[in-house]
Order: C-alpha cells, then structure tokens, then sequence
C-alpha cells in the first residue's frame, strides 16, 4: 500500500511522522507514533490492503485470545482510519461535501447514462434534449463543490499548456483548469464513474460563466469516458446526406461550417453538429451519435445515424479530390480527433479506432474553394462510392 506525504523519522529515540512535499503545502501536521505504530507503518509499506496488514501483525503480536485478537484488530483499524485522516494514502475515495442543496439530474449522452449532483444553475440547457427519467445506476457521476480539496492531490504531469495541465496518480487524473475564472479542478478517478467539479464560491451574476465552464468540463470528463466505449469524437461539421452522415473535417477556420452551409443550399442537407462529431465503433459499423457540444454553431442533436465518410477538406485555389493511401486516411483521421491522447495507450486506441473507421467508411481529401463547385465536385464523388 503506497504511502503519501509522510516519512518516518527519529527525533531523540522518538518516532515522528514528517510531512513533507505536498504534506508541508497542506500544512498538515506531523503524528506522533509509538512502538505498536511503527511496525503498523512498516506493514503499510509492505502489504497492499488492510487485510493483509492485519493478518500481518496478529502473527507478530500473537494474541492469545479472541477478545484480545479483536481489540488488536480494532487498534489497527482505528489507527489506518487516523492516518487516512491525513491523506497519507492518497485519495482512496472520493469525499465529496457539497454545501449547498443541490439537484440530481440524470441524462443520457451517445447511451452513456450520467447523474450530475450539484447546483442546478450550473447545469447547461444544451444538456436538455439528453434529459432522462430512467431510473438506474448511472455509468458517470458528477458532483460540484464549492470547497476545493484541503489535500490537494498530485501525481505525473501527463500535459501542461496554457489552459490546462493534467496529473495522474494512482487512483484518480487531476485537472487544473487554468484559466477558468470559477471551475478550479475536476479530479476523475480512472475507472470514469465519478468526478468532482470544484469551484469557487458563487454569486448569481457568476452563474452564466460558470455554468458554461461546468458544460466544458463535463466534456472533457465524457471524452474520457466515451472512449472506454470506443467512442471518439473528432472536429468536424456533419451533415445527412441518403440517411447516413457525412462530415466535413478541418481545423477551425478552414471552412467546415461554409461547406456544409453550401450543401445545405445545394442540396437541403440538414447539419447535424457543427463542430464536433462522435464515431461509435460497433461490431459491423460506425455510427455517429449526437452530443451536445458544438461549439459555436449552435447546431446539435440527440439522434444516431450511420457513418457515411469523412471528407478532409483543405483550401486550394480551385477543386480537386487528393486520394489517399490507407496509411494516409488513418494518419489524417487520429489527428482530427479530440479524444484523450494523454498516454500512449490512449493514443494506440485512438489509432485502432481510425484503422477501423477507415475500413468500414469513405475517407478523401478535398483541396477546395469556398464556391459551390467544391460541394458538387465531392457531392458526385459521394455519389459514386455510394454506388459501389
């Protein structure tokens, strides 16, 4: 069982546990041990669960009977509780205080059911048309909090930018948001099915920014998630075009939203997302799943559709269809994602998921203008794999 924050030291025969590191940051104090509690601190640092530890010390100390097996058993017990209060094992649960009344909402995202508990003014009413009455046991849940962590968790940087930086410890990922005015961390434990949202105390006036960070960071929080479901999410406007979805992928700026816009006009396609799109990996196919996030198109459904292709679009001074190789549309496709890439094995399950999607739908390059030939031009190509 890993220790935090504490070592063990003498001070005049006397054994001390010091803080140190974080420890000293959180100003928690240092604990006096006796002889008992010593070999109850090497044990920790031995033996990974308290059962263990247990079983470990009734060997050492032998009681002699059960009264006094149970009372050995209670001292420890009640000693690993003393120290937890402390955080010397890290976060091994989450503790959530929330003081304020709170609301439960449950909502359904891409079938990924989640509950959020928290200040109903922060909840955003894009989530509306997830809204769900199903009672059960969510896969997420999200809880706010005005008091931010007296322990403040740490772990390995995985990424560090100007918005965000990301740790990992054992038991839990750790975002910083660092220019958020009022959302200050979301800790994620790493099975995905909880995190807490912290974030500074609130005014009314205070809401509509805030509820807007929340919104952001419930989807960072679901891209983790999704993932675990082979889902992932990549920048793209979509439109349905012969019942399947088509979407238009480039960074932002490029022309996404005026392509789309243009097949509307051409050919009263509707848009489904104008910004961010999920692929759903299933068994035979990929569909695409709607989300709430958009970013500031404002277009978005709740609806599924199968995945027809993905047209990677580029500016060029007139219109032409690049092929591909396969590597190419793999390669092209993972970096359009936004999908966790925090570690390699991340990164690896994003490349089998384009691996997959490149088998299963059409994948081209489109050098284009902002005229109308360009939809035409990949709207007959569009066609043509249709018809194969």
């Amino acid at each position: 069982m890993k220790t935090y924050n504490y070592t063990l030291q003498y001070i005049d025969n006397i054994p001390y546990l010091i803080p140190f590191g974080q420890g000293i940051s959180d100003h928690i104090p240092s604990v006096l041990l006796n002889e008992t509690s010593v070999m109850i601190w090497d044990a920790i640092n031995i033996y990974e669960t308290n059962e263990e530890i247990v079983s470990h010390l009734i060997k050492i100390f032998q009681p002699d009977t059960e009264n006094e097996k149970i009372e050995l058993e209670n001292d420890i017990k009640q000693f690993m509780k003393h120290l937890e209060m402390y955080n010397i094992f890290g976060n091994q649960a989450f503790h959530v205080l929330v003081p304020y009344k709170t609301k439960n909402i449950a909502f359904h995202i891409a079938g990924i059911s989640m509950l959020y508990i928290g200040l109903e003014a922060l909840f955003s009413d894009n989530f509306i048309p997830f809204l769900s009455n199903e009672k059960q046991q969510p896969e997420i849940t999200i809880y706010t909090s005005l008091i931010l962590p007296h322990f403040k968790s740490v772990g390995t940087i995985l990424v560090r930018s100007d918005d965000i930086t990301i740790c990992e410890n054992d038991n839990e990922y750790i975002f910083m948001m660092n220019t958020y005015q009022y959302v200050k961390e979301c800790h994620l434990s790493k099975d995905g099915t909880k995190c807490i949202l912290y974030h500074n105390e609130l005014k009314p006036a205070d809401y509509k920014t805030a509820q807007e960070e929340v919104f952001h960071t419930i989807r960072l929080i679901f891209l983790y998630t999704a993932a675990q479901h082979d889902m992932f999410v990549i920048h793209s406007a979509s439109i349905l075009y012969k019942d399947k979805t088509w979407l238009f992928s480039a960074s932002s700026g490029t022309g996404k939203s005026t392509h789309a816009s243009l097949w509307k006009n051409l050919y009263h396609t509707p848009c489904i997302n104008g910004d961010l799109n999920l692929l759903a990996i299933t068994e035979t196919n990929v569909e695409v799943r709607g989300i709430p996030w958009c970013g500031t198109s404002g277009i978005s459904d709740n609806k599924t559709y199968p995945l027809g292709g993905i047209i990677l679009l580029q500016q060029y001074w007139e219109d032409k269809i690049q092929p591909l190789t396969q590597a190419e549309k793999i390669l092209y496709t993972i970096q359009r994602f936004i999908s966790p890439t925090w570690t390699k094995e991340m990164v690896q399950k994003n490349l089998n998921a384009a691996c997959f999607i490149s088998k299963h739908a059409m994948i081209t390059k489109l050098l284009c203008t902002k005229e109308s030939s360009s939809a035409q031009l990949i709207h007959a190509e569009i066609d043509k794999y249709e018809e194969q």
